[in-house]
């Protein structure tokens, strides 16, 4: 019920935060209403709204695909069906948790749910976030040899951020990865967490707890050295995460040239997102509201107009953060219900 209460706290945060971004860029500008927002829509050229919402189900899509060929590397073919269920879980709680990879316990929630023991999911789920930060930072070497000179263009303040995010997905890797090599340390961790609850009366019988830990670390040791053997798996799950990665970079791409936009700009305006996605990372808020807003009006204000780098920010993150969580919840809606569904009738 707490976590319930806690996750329903965080949405509200997240939609407040939503509001208060719409409205202060609207109110930065001073001339342009929601409605007028809404009327941008309506003209854009279909064609590119179209392939920017492609792309941007590509972001959910490819990412279940990466999980998909780790769950199959370890032989849950029959799991691996839902894929992109635990995609849409992890995208949607990210975005209403102030962590990066907060959505990873609803991924595995709904692993452990088909099927999937808990270590074996835990070891999927972190290969998966190893292969991401690698994304990420292979799209901001991309993004550098496209336009190396674009990430010069942002202020001092956009550069610092944009520096605390390449430091925080840097550590993020190195962390993820010893969690990997040094998996004891979670369920060392885990044998004190008992033993306390029992010392303060909290937890009786702790043997079958730790029973059950023990359990957990021999199918963890297992998985990790049965994924080390699986290259193939491995650059599958980092060539998905990359493709997720690029997706989502450009939607404000194709947003641009929906709205008019030429050709010639378009590398820029990739990087600039790449930068901003980076950058974006650099503060623990749901979804990186207000932090990757503002890291994309600094960056667009050097190669467009006022009007049109507040109308192209406004559009590109509606598609490519709100219509994307939007979609995520629905696919994680309609898995879950046909879930309950299928676990009432039996």
């Amino acid at each position: 019920m707490e976590n319930r209460k806690t996750r329903i706290l965080w949405i509200l945060i997240s939609l407040i935060l939503a509001g208060l971004c719409i409205w202060g860029v609207l109110r930065g500008v001073g001339d342009m209403s929601l409605s007028d927002l809404i009327a941008e829509y309506r003209k854009a050229n279909p064609g590119y709204m179209l392939i920017a919402a492609l792309c941007m189900f590509g972001f959910i899509l490819f990412e279940g695909l990466s999980i998909r060929s780790l769950l199959v590397s370890v032989g849950h073919k029959k799991q691996a069906k839902g894929h992109l269920l635990y995609a849409s879980a992890d995208v949607f709680f990210s975005a209403i948790t102030p962590s990066a990879s907060g959505g990873q316990p609803a991924s595995a929630f709904f692993m452990m749910h088909d099927g999937v023991t808990g270590a074996v999911s835990t070891v999927v789920l972190l290969v998966n976030l190893v292969m991401y930060t690698l994304a990420v930072c292979t799209a901001g070497v991309i993004a550098f040899a496209i336009s190396p000179t674009t990430v010069l263009h942002f202020s001092r303040v956009s550069k610092l951020l944009i520096v605390i995010g390449v430091l925080i997905v840097s550590g993020l890797m190195v962390v993820f990865l010893l969690i990997l090599r040094k998996g004891n340390i979670i369920f060392d961790v885990g044998k004190k967490i008992i033993a306390f609850l029992h010392r303060i009366k909290l937890m009786k019988h702790p043997e079958k707890r730790y029973e059950k830990l023990e359990k957990a670390r021999e199918d963890y040791k297992q998985c990790v050295q049965v994924m080390a053997g699986k290259k193939r798996a491995l650059v599958q799950a980092y060539f998905y995460n990359v493709l997720s990665r690029l997706s989502l970079t450009t939607v404000p791409v194709f947003v641009y040239l929906a709205t008019g936009g030429t050709w010639p700009n378009t590398a820029r305006i990739w990087s600039t997102q790449c930068w901003v996605a980076i950058g974006s990372n650099c503060a623990p808020i749901p979804g990186a509201m207000g932090v990757a807003d503002y890291l994309m009006l600094d960056g667009l204000s050097v190669i467009l107009d006022p009007e049109s780098t507040v109308k192209l920010e406004l559009l590109s993150r509606g598609v490519a953060f709100y219509c994307c969580v939007a979609l995520a919840g629905l696919i994680m809606a309609i898995g879950y219900g046909l879930r309950f569904r299928k676990k009432k009738k039996s």
